[in-house]
């Protein structure tokens, strides 16, 4: 299995709750810095569950690594990487301005700006204290789109009005 497909499918089994794909990103992720290979989309999925800690979640839940953990109730209505994958898409590759896009993702996602602007501050380095990582906005447009996951059907209509493809 390609590598980038084994890492997606690995935050996905986390989100969900599996403890073992926690830990094996975690354990992924410290060869990724060993390989020097910061491309991996295991590091905007880290700042993420990072962010989580910093709103007050327990630290194991938010690396997904929490054991025992009861999946059930209601998924989260939006997924920060997927919103953040889309802010970037949509002011890099079709050239939307700054408000311009955070007004569509609320209009077209439901998400309101004032949270879709603090994403920006952890996937997004333009709007990170640190300027000097590499996020999100560095993955390569295929990757992005990958990264976009179920929203793409939301923000695919946009490339006919624009008269483009990825």
């Amino acid at each position: 299995m390609e590598t980038l497909q084994f890492e997606l499918e690995l935050i996905e089994l986390a989100k969900e709750g599996d403890s073992e794909a926690g830990e094996e990103i975690l354990k992924s992720i410290i060869r990724c810095i060993d390989g020097r290979r910061f491309d991996s989309p295991l590091f905007p999925f880290l700042a993420n569950c990072l962010y989580e800690y910093e709103r007050g979640i327990p630290i194991e839940r938010a690396l997904c690594i929490e054991k025992g953990r009861n999946v059930g109730g209601r998924p989260r209505k939006y997924d920060p990487d997927e919103i953040a994958a889309l802010d970037i898409f949509l002011r890099r590759e079709l050239g939307f301005k700054s408000e311009e896009s955070l007004g569509w993702i609320e209009a077209n996602v439901g998400m309101g700006k004032k949270e879709a602007r603090e994403l920006r501050k952890v996937y997004d380095a333009r709007f990170h204290e640190s300027k000097d990582l590499k996020l999100m906005e560095s993955l390569d447009t295929d990757r992005l789109v990958h990264c976009i996951g179920s929203l793409w059907m939301k923000v695919a209509p946009l490339l006919d009005d624009k008269g483009g493809e990825t």
